[in-house]
């Protein structure tokens, strides 16, 4: 599944659109500590507007960890046209390490 990787702000969702976004926590991740995918409670979707009145938030559907390639994709909707939107994935890992990976989406009609 190609799917596209939260960099910065040219990256942008459409207010109509259901997309998957990806963090890709291979370069992180070491044989000692691996994604414990299989709960829930160890990988958490923030997203923070910057527009604290947003009426029609970016939000947060499907997650889903493809394991073997250590990435976690994330299926997001909604937005503001005109609002940028801070997304993170937090993880902890088997050995209790915790990461976050953040990204900025804008939110503009394509």
């Amino acid at each position: 599944m190609a799917c596209k990787k939260i960099k910065n702000f040219s990256d942008c969702q459409d207010p109509d659109a259901r997309l998957p976004w990806s963090f890709t926590w291979t370069n992180w991740l070491d044989e000692e500590s691996a994604v414990l995918v299989d709960d829930v409670a160890n990988r958490v979707i923030e997203i923070t507007s910057d527009d604290a009145s947003d009426s029609n938030p970016l939000v947060t559907g499907a997650i889903i960890t493809d394991v073997p390639n250590g990435i976690i994709y994330v299926w997001l909707s909604g937005g503001t046209v005109g609002n940028k939107y801070l997304v993170t994935c937090r993880v902890t890992t088997d050995t209790g390490l915790i990461e976050d990976l953040s990204g900025y989406i804008s939110c503009a009609e394509k």
